[in-house]
């Protein structure tokens, strides 16, 4: 079955984040600077996308799954890397109006 990369989907949030704010003696920021050091090539970063579209298996816009994703992928690729899923069939697209 076609997942559906779609716009105008709003995602509710928890409050989790707020709760590990240190982990295993490192601050939240010491996390995000080693996670800036490994940098994903173009194939990891499409994987990571496609697994989690399937996972979901509802529409999202690039918007939504950036802010999933907690940043692994950049937003700018996201976008790239849905019209791409969508282009070989992995993922459907619903356009609504003006959005994509």
């Amino acid at each position: 079955p076609a997942m559906t990369a779609a716009a105008g989907v709003s995602v509710a949030k928890g409050n989790s984040a707020a709760s590990a704010a240190f982990v295993s003696g490192t601050s939240k920021a010491d996390g995000k600077d080693k996670a800036k050091e490994k940098k994903l090539s173009k194939d990891e970063m499409e994987a990571k996308v496609f697994e989690y579209m399937h996972h979901q298996n509802r529409p999202y816009n690039s918007q939504n799954v950036f802010d999933n994703l907690h940043g692994v992928v950049p937003k700018g690729q996201v976008q790239l890397i849905l019209d791409t899923l969508a282009a070989s069939g992995k993922v459907a697209v619903k356009e609504y109006g003006k959005l994509k």
